[in-house]
């Protein structure tokens, strides 16, 4: 009996694990490193290590809790603000990290000059993040929608971008 009942919890999880992953399939320890190399490639970010805030909604606090934990265990400076806060948050920060269900921050970021990053790939091929990481072949891929990182007034160099997917 209880053999039946692990098989079916363990079944049911692996039903909610694509959508789950789907939203943020790099974890975070690892966005972190990737991320730290990406703002070494952007001539706005000196040093590599920007002023960073993640932007939440309640439903994304989970995830802006796990991020905010890996990026000061690695030692960037970062703090976070619910979405309807960012207008009076963005003061000085480099660098925005959007989590799931956040709206409203590309006119932000573009008006303050802020790179916009994502664990939620599909963000960045909408045109609302500049960019995010996904996973092509079971490795993290990262992924730049050009025309926003433009419009944010960033520059990633060359030798990144061909490593990445590119959105126009």
């Amino acid at each position: 009996m209880r053999s039946k009942y692990l098989a079916i919890v363990l079944v049911v999880f692996c039903l909610l694990l694509p959508s789950v992953a789907g939203d943020m399939p790099v974890p975070p320890e690892l966005q972190v490193a990737i991320f730290k190399k990406v703002f070494n490639y952007d001539k706005s970010i000196q040093g590599g290590s920007p002023k960073m805030l993640v932007a939440f909604t309640d439903n994304s606090a989970a995830v802006k809790d796990q991020v905010v934990k890996a990026f000061k265990d690695s030692g960037v400076n970062v703090s976070a603000a619910k979405a309807d806060q960012l207008s009076s948050s963005v003061a000085g920060v480099n660098v925005l990290y959007i989590t799931p269900g956040v709206s409203g921050t590309k006119q932000i970021c573009q008006k303050n000059g802020i790179l916009s990053i994502t664990g939620t790939p599909s963000l960045v091929e909408s045109g609302d993040v500049s960019v995010g990481l996904s996973v092509q072949d079971n490795k993290p891929k990262i992924v730049v929608h050009l025309g926003q990182l433009k419009a944010e007034g960033h520059d990633i160099s060359a030798n990144l971008l061909q490593l990445a997917k590119i959105i126009q």
